[in-house]
């Protein structure tokens, strides 16, 4: 059995898989599996997945039909075999102590958290969690309020972080919700918070995320960010965290209205207009 197993969706990632996987095989830790999740690619991508796996036993390739990103790391997470989870987008380039940095901090009841560096798609580093404070030991209550705040940069992701299997397959398995096509990642890791006991962190950065140009064209599944802000608020209320609730409905708010002025430049977005006037008490 692996120490840990890495999940990776794809989807037509011919430009970038490459130097990904190169990155993963460049770890200083070893002890790994590599599940490719292929989400029904179109490009060359299973042929680069497939001659990466001839030369390394530890890759394994999983074909899938194209159902999102969601759909291709739950299928990852039913076949996983180590004994804690990381994940890892297939244009982005871990450094090579990204897993042993999360492994010397991980916790069989918890989560471990490295920093990350956003870069521009020339590589040029834009800015990152080392400006944050150097490490902490946080409460899954102080985590949560972190998820929303940005006070340690951006913490939605899921590939700065080390889960434990044992926690996400405990009881009811915990899955990536197919029907949430934005915030998907902060959704998954809010549903772990309740699992966990303690969250270990640190802001050095192991993590190299490459910033995609942002989108000007509204889609309908675009209002799904909203959806997961629902489900998060909703049980924040309930269970009384008023300061994590606080910076949510803020956060909120801010996905609110950006979705909100995109939506008017497009002609096709009658549907979410309709609705902005029921959304006014979250601005």
């Amino acid at each position: 059995m692996p120490k840990i197993s890495i999940i990776v969706p794809i989807y037509n990632s011919a430009g970038t898989l490459s130097p990904c996987l190169q990155a993963v095989a460049n770890q200083s830790f070893q002890d790994y599996e590599l599940l490719l999740c292929d989400d029904g690619s179109l490009d060359q991508s299973m042929e680069i997945s497939r001659s990466a796996a001839g030369q390394d036993s530890r890759l394994r390739i999983l074909p899938l039909s194209h159902a999102g990103v969601s759909a291709a790391r739950n299928a990852g997470l039913e076949l996983a075999q180590g004994r804690y989870l990381a994940f890892l987008d297939s244009d982005d380039i871990p450094s090579p102590g990204w897993l042993s940095t999360l492994w010397e901090n991980a916790r069989p009841d918890g989560l471990s958290v490295c920093g990350y560096t956003v870069k521009d798609i020339s590589g040029s580093a834009l800015y990152g969690t080392e400006q944050t404070q150097d490490s902490a030991e946080l409460t899954p209550k102080q985590f949560l309020e972190d998820l929303f705040s940005n006070r340690l940069m951006y913490q939605g992701y899921v590939w700065n972080k080390l889960f434990s299997r044992a926690l996400v397959e405990a009881d009811t398995p915990l899955r990536f919700d197919e029907k949430i096509h934005y915030n998907e990642d902060r959704l998954f890791l809010f549903w772990y918070l309740w699992r966990c006991t303690g969250i270990n962190y640190t802001a050095t950065s192991q993590y190299d995320y490459i910033q995609k140009p942002t989108t000007s064209t509204y889609r309908p599944e675009m209002q799904t960010e909203l959806d997961a802000f629902e489900i998060m608020c909703k049980q924040l209320a309930q269970s009384g965290l008023n300061s994590a609730l606080y910076y949510a409905e803020k956060d909120r708010s801010r996905a609110t209205t950006a979705l909100c002025r995109l939506a008017g430049q497009t002609a096709g977005a009658l549907q979410l207009k309709q609705e902005e006037a029921t959304w006014q008490k979250y601005l």
